[in-house]
């Protein structure tokens, strides 16, 4: 009897897991990404992706004045309309130093596009550009793997398009974007 009971018990967990399953893994979207590298920019973006993911907050945790909030990327039907969901782009790519001098840090700019390759404009934001500053080492010739966050309410995202707009060196100097280019991109 207690085998019979296991047995209904795991094949009805199995049945609620395929049931919930493909539900789950809607709340993660990839966006198509579009990378644009200038002309003789000492560092390359390689490789893009981004993925648009609906997070809901902890009904059990409350923010703290200057601090983060930890979100599940779970939905529970017993939480469901409690809280409401934040949407987040999350952006990997991965970037090559092209110069013999390390870099220190890097500006991407992101621009959210929709299926009609129009900006989206975020709320509180002048302009379609979102700024994204990456302090991280980058030795000459080498790759480094960044990611990136940014916190979005439109779910009408087609494509991001992602360059490197500002670039700082070990020494102190800087490399910047020919402004005149960053209109003919979008």
């Amino acid at each position: 009897m207690n085998r019979l009971r296991r047995l209904a018990l795991w094949t009805g967990a199995v049945a609620i897991i395929l049931a919930i399953g493909p539900w789950a893994w809607a709340m993660q979207k990839t966006i198509r990404s579009k990378v644009h590298n200038y002309e003789h920019a000492p560092v390359l973006i390689r490789r893009s992706g981004v993925t648009l993911i609906e997070a809901y907050f902890s009904p059990t945790q409350l923010p703290i004045p200057g601090g983060k909030v930890k979100q599940s990327r779970v939905r529970y039907a017993n939480r469901k309309g409690i809280t409401p969901s934040a949407f987040m782009l999350k952006g990997d790519l991965v970037c090559q130093n092209q110069f013999l001098q390390p870099v220190q840090a890097l500006e991407l700019t992101i621009v959210l596009l929709d299926a009609f390759h129009q900006p989206i404009l975020l709320p509180g934001q002048s302009g379609p550009q979102i700024v994204q500053r990456v302090m991280m080492d980058i030795a000459p010739k080498q790759e480094q793997p960044i990611e990136w966050e940014q916190q979005v309410s439109d779910l009408d995202i087609f494509e991001v398009a992602v360059v490197v707009t500002r670039v700082r060196f070990a020494d102190g100097s800087v490399w910047q974007a020919p402004t005149e280019e960053l209109v003919d991109i979008f």
